[in-house]
């Protein structure tokens, strides 16, 4: 039996909080690398729910039949 794939959309705030987060951390403690790496850490985690969509908690809000995390 084949694994289910599931769709994984990312909110335009959702991008534009990390992508803030990211500037946050360049800006206030002058991280780059740590910044760069959040954002890669965040994107991956929203990515595995494409094959492992159970691996996180969900907030139990659900609009139009999706689950949000």
């Amino acid at each position: 039996m084949g694994s289910k794939k599931y769709k994984v959309v990312i909110a335009e705030s959702g991008k534009r909080d990390v992508k803030n987060k990211k500037h946050y951390i360049i800006q206030f403690f002058k991280y780059r690398e740590y910044a760069e790496s959040f954002s890669q850490k965040i994107k991956r985690a929203a990515m595995q729910l494409n094959t492992f969509p159970t691996g996180y908690e969900t907030t139990g809000f659900q609009y139009r039949g999706m689950i949000f995390i």
